[in-house]
């Protein structure tokens, strides 16, 4: 009986001590770190408490440290662990972290750089909240969910590409990142972690231009993007054989209708495959690239787009959609060699006499005998550049550059400012945005 309340007693003791106020388990060389699991002896780097964050400006995380004669691996960056380092400029991540804690980087200011191993997947709540600094960042392949507010506040990140390991962004991941110029998705399924309409995960990133939407995405879904007011200047959804599903923004702003990219600065959108819904009614567009994998343009809304001066239609549409409001329209550019169905009131008279149509190479006799298109004036050839499945620039140094193209593949003498479709030396195409 007496050893049973002995052991009472120590274990009282024991929890009492264990409820000290510091926020570690043990420090080396005073840095703090908490065992994760003491059979495992893996720990994560802490702090020392909430009133006193470190002070240096660059610091190495150690993959192991040795306590008492035992050494640790470091699995994990703790929550807080470095909050408020407003001196912190750098800091370096070993392969052994798999995880960054909430709010692990809150509030650090001066934060300027900080490569993220492959071997992290998860990125916390609010980890880089506030780090007004910070420049760029590149997300590893591994990361499969960005919790919300992870970005938030993040003024002068620059652009920032989502890997297709990530399934799921939480609330403002990315809100009030204002300098954003460029946001690249490659996720195959993007889903909302936090489903609101105040919740969006890319809001209030005023200078956001371009979006890009790779080939692998099929699946983006509700509150990911509202870029009303931005902006915006292209929208680029990669050539693919599989529709995209696109989810909407929200039901708000100009007139109540929904919508992704409700901008009225767009001017550019290439659209290389089907896709359920753009948002791009109200868009002052310029420019529309239709590619040879859309087969149906029931997601693009073509009403409203009083602006536009240039549409190429891909080899994939059975049918020329009604171009008879827009009387900017100046260049009309078929892919086809095979002339597409038209009725006759897809046109104005002003456009049968002004309109500049470019045809496939050998393929002018054909246009000019054919119904609808045989009454333009102005039917001209141009040489195919076979450049469809376009994906985005790789990093391959081997290849060399060939030829270049503007968006509507016709050949140009060197890139120039937006979308360009550069020829490869291996026979491959790529897309490049020069900002």
């Amino acid at each position: 009986m007496k050893n049973q309340i002995k052991k009472i007693v120590l274990l009282a003791v024991v929890l009492l001590t264990a409820g000290h106020v510091s926020a570690y388990d043990f420090g080396v060389d005073g840095i703090y770190y908490n065992v994760v699991s003491l059979p495992d002896l893996t720990a994560e780097i802490t702090y020392e408490s909430s009133n006193t964050p470190y002070s240096f400006a660059k610091f190495s995380i150690p993959a192991k440290v040795t306590f008492m004669g035992r050494t640790f691996t470091i699995v994990k960056i703790g929550e807080r662990a470095f909050k408020n380092c407003r001196n912190l400029t750098s800091v370096t991540i070993p392969e052994s972290v798999n995880e960054i804690g909430n709010s692990a980087f809150y509030g650090c200011s001066s934060f300027v750089s900080v490569t993220i191993p492959e071997s992290v997947n998860e990125i916390g709540d609010s980890t880089f909240y506030g780090c007004s600094s910070l420049v760029s960042i590149t997300i590893p392949e591994n990361v499969n969910k960005i919790r919300g507010y992870a970005f938030f506040g993040c003024s002068s990140l620059s652009s920032i590409a989502i890997p297709e390991s990530v399934k799921g962004i939480g609330a403002c991941a990315f809100r009030s990142c204002t300098s954003l110029d460029s946001i690249t998705i490659h996720s195959k399924t993007l889903d909302p972690l936090d489903r609101s309409s105040e919740w969006i995960v890319f809001s209030n990133c005023k200078n956001v231009k371009y979006v890009h939407i790779s080939k692998n995405v099929d699946n983006i879904g509700d509150y990911i993007f509202n870029l009303t007011g931005c902006c915006l200047k292209e929208v680029i959804i990669d050539d693919s054989e599989n529709p995209l599903v696109l989810g909407c923004g929200v039901y708000y702003s100009y007139g109540g209708r929904h919508g992704c990219f409700l901008s009225k600065s767009l001017e550019k959108i290439y659209l290389g495959r089907n896709i359920n819904r753009l948002g791009l009614e109200f868009a002052s567009v310029k420019e529309i690239y239709i590619g040879d994998y859309v087969t149906s343009i029931n997601g693009l809304s073509l009403s409203d787009h009083e602006a536009l001066e240039k549409i190429t239609i891909g080899k994939g549409l059975s049918e020329v959609p009604n171009l008879s409001t827009y009387s900017k329209l100046t260049s009309l550019i078929l892919s086809s060699e095979v002339p597409q169905k038209a009725l006759e009131s897809n046109f104005s008279n002003a456009q049968y006499l002004s309109l500049n149509v470019y045809v496939p190479k050998g393929s002018l006799a054909a246009y000019q005998s054919a119904d609808v298109w045989k009454n333009f004036w102005n039917l001209q050839e141009m040489e195919t550049t076979d450049i469809n499945n376009v994906c985005f620039s790789s990093n391959d140094q081997s290849v060399k550059e060939s030829k270049y193209f503007d968006a509507t593949g016709r050949e140009i003498k060197s890139v120039h400012k937006g979308l360009n479709i550069i020829k490869m030396s291996d026979g491959t195409t790529r897309k490049v945005i020069i900002k």
